[in-house]
């Protein structure tokens, strides 16, 4: 009986230990048209926030998203925009040149937006993804989040693998 039980926990161990996706596979654009993946994050913790430029909560995080980029900076930690957008850089650059953001704002590739990335469907935006060093999901969150939230999830990613400084 023992032995099942072992067995059961062996194998869901293994299932929740790979539960968690990747997004180093992601393909994204910056602002100027080049392609590239957010593989380029590994080695780094980082927030990913997804979000259109029509989104009124997502404009008023960007003053978070600024407090955090300054908290960070320079200890390894990375914080991304990343623009659901359809029409790309092309509404996307005046938001971001607008804001003046000290942080990269990317545009995230059709199969990301499709819903048919390793993130799955994206439901509603704003969304935060907080990955460790080597690019896995540590938190999702979705809606409103607080700055001190988003500051333990990023302490919490920062904590669970090696980092390298920015």
């Amino acid at each position: 009986m023992h032995r099942w039980a072992a067995i059961f926990l062996l194998v869901a161990g293994t299932a929740c230990a790979t539960a968690r996706p990747s997004v180093a596979e992601i393909a994204v654009e910056d602002l100027d048209g080049r392609r590239s993946t957010l593989a380029s994050l590994r080695g780094h913790a980082a927030l990913l926030y997804l979000f259109t430029t029509s989104c009124d909560v997502c404009l008023a995080d960007m003053t978070k998203l600024r407090a955090l980029d300054d908290r960070y900076r320079g200890s390894g930690v990375r914080i991304v925009g990343v623009a659901l957008d359809p029409d790309g850089a092309r509404i996307v650059r005046p938001f971001a040149e607008n804001l003046a953001l000290p942080f990269p704002i990317v545009v995230a590739g059709a199969e990301l937006r499709r819903g048919a990335s390793s993130l799955g469907p994206i439901a509603a935006v704003p969304r935060v993804i907080v990955v460790d060093a080597t690019g896995r999901v540590q938190e999702d969150l979705s809606g409103v989040v607080t700055f001190d939230r988003l500051a333990a999830a990023l302490e919490r990613a920062r904590a669970a693998g090696p980092r390298r400084e920015r």
